[in-house]
């Protein structure tokens, strides 16, 4: 099915921001695997998700600290599930990661593996979802995040 330029609905959103948390800035690009999975998914072409990654890095305080900027222009939606998002991180990157398990068809124990998860105290890679406290609460740390 060709791919036509549409308005992003929220599921398409929470999607992507769910791979933004996964990916550090310099991986947001259309080569990216990731990045082109996510397209597939939601119909949509790998620079148009890519795109959309950066949208949301120039939300993103952190980002920003360091002098990146990302792309400006983004949508009001963008910012409201941004917003959404950076004042629930626990819970929201859980329930995008039961939505992306429903667009690949998949069972969301099937997709969480809890025996990634890393000791109390540790320091988790840029971008990498972590599993918190024993339960299946999904939660991504980003850049030098002390794990709870």
């Amino acid at each position: 099915m060709p791919k036509i330029n549409r308005n992003w609905t929220r599921n398409e959103l929470i999607l992507a921001i769910n791979l933004y948390l996964k990916l550090p800035f310099g991986r947001m690009h259309s080569r990216n695997p990731e990045v082109k999975h996510l397209a597939e998914l939601i119909n949509r072409t790998a620079g148009a998700v890519a795109y959309k990654l950066v949208n949301f890095a120039s939300l993103d305080p952190s980002l920003r600290e360091r002098g990146i900027k990302g792309a400006e222009h983004g949508s009001k939606l963008d910012k409201v599930i941004w917003d959404e998002f950076y004042n629930d991180w626990e819970e929201l990157s859980f329930q995008s990661e039961k939505l992306l398990a429903e667009y690949e068809n998949r069972s969301l124990d099937d997709k969480l593996d809890v025996t990634d998860a890393i000791p109390e105290g540790k320091v988790r890679e840029s971008g990498s979802p972590v599993i918190l406290g024993g339960e299946q609460d999904l939660a991504t740390q980003r850049s030098e995040t002390p794990c709870r």
